[in-house]
């Protein structure tokens, strides 16, 4: 569903009470909230019981999430090639975030991609709670780079021989005989990296373990009602709003994905003014056309629809959406 109207039509009103509808029907329910200071967020958990209330406020240092995606697990009862293939999973959702990490619409080159993903495999099949700055670290740091593929088991170095050999190709020794690191070979993943520390939330996001990360595959099977609530006013950058609104939303569809191969249930997802968020509109190109098949509900809330990129509009055209228009004016 897409409401559009101008400021003060009463697109927060008439979602707030779209969601006492699903919360009585006991549906799920996930609320991404970039816009001012969450008072749609605010009204809505006001009319959630307790019981069913998960509330991520990422401006509060007790709740601020790990950028690290636990849905995927990856445990000591596994297989060797399990491990593998999960690790690799996780880090294509890193690749996903860090390709949100910019002021542009650039990607990170296939060479970059190369070692990120030699790297993310490596650092989780060692370390399952692995935050991202240990994926950082691996890149950036010969002697904890040494250190994670000398943790791996003889199997899984046979398994990973092509990602050990890729990241060996960042040591530069140098004449002194001291190993130093090649930073050019990785320099968009640095970049990058640099722009999380702009900021104290982002900088305890990159640095902090997955383990004590909500699992978001849990909470939806459980049908919670989930706040995300990133506060203008606590982040006043576009780029950093943009970064934490991917993430989340990359979350989201990722544990939708996952319980695909459980009895899936409906999940309705909020999400007012996504255009402010360019690397949202991206994940909705997707979203908007194939979450039918995977039991999520996109409600969002514009106030007209070329706002949106041309793709991500011909998504929402193509994926029958039925919208509501309030062409009133706040002193109507």
């Amino acid at each position: 569903m897409a409401y559009l109207g101008c400021m003060g039509a009463g697109k927060t009103t008439f979602m707030t009470n779209n969601a006492s509808d699903i919360i009585q029907a006991g549906y799920g329910l996930v609320n991404i909230d970039i816009i001012n200071n969450c008072e749609l967020s605010e009204s809505i958990k006001s009319i959630t019981p307790k019981d069913k209330l998960i509330e991520i406020d990422c401006s509060n240092p007790n709740q601020i999430q790990s950028f690290a995606y636990n849905e995927i697990q990856i445990n000591d009862s596994m297989s060797d090639y399990e491990k593998i293939t999960n690790a690799t999973l996780h880090t294509q959702q890193i690749a996903v975030l860090l390709d949100s990490i910019n002021d542009d619409t650039s990607k990170l080159s296939p060479k970059m991609l190369k070692y990120l993903y030699a790297a993310g495999t490596v650092v989780f099949t060692t370390k399952y709670n692995a935050s991202l700055k240990d994926v950082i670290n691996c890149l950036t740091i010969p002697g904890k780079r040494k250190s994670f593929i000398d943790s791996l088991s003889k199997s899984l170095r046979a398994l990973l021989e092509d990602e050990v050999y890729t990241l060996q190709e960042l040591d530069k020794e140098e004449k002194s005989g001291k190993i130093s690191n090649n930073d050019s070979k990785v320099e968009g993943i640095i970049d990058r990296s640099i722009h999380l520390k702009t900021s104290s939330h982002t900088k305890l996001a990159f640095m902090k373990s997955s383990e004590n990360n909500l699992n978001f595959v849990d909470l939806l099977s459980q049908n919670k009602v989930i706040l995300i609530k990133i506060p203008e006013s606590k982040f006043p950058s576009k780029m950093i709003r943009n970064i934490l609104a991917t993430y989340f939303l990359s979350r989201i569809w990722l544990s939708k994905q996952i319980l695909a191969t459980t009895t899936q249930p409906k999940t309705f997802l909020f999400f007012d003014e996504f255009y402010k968020c360019h690397n949202c509109q991206l994940l909705y190109q997707d979203i908007f056309v194939e979450a039918r098949k995977f039991d999520l509900v996109s409600i969002v809330a514009l106030h007209y629809l070329n706002q949106l990129t041309q793709q991500c509009k011909e998504a929402l055209k193509a994926s029958g959406t039925s919208y509501l228009l309030d062409g009133r004016s706040e002193e109507r």
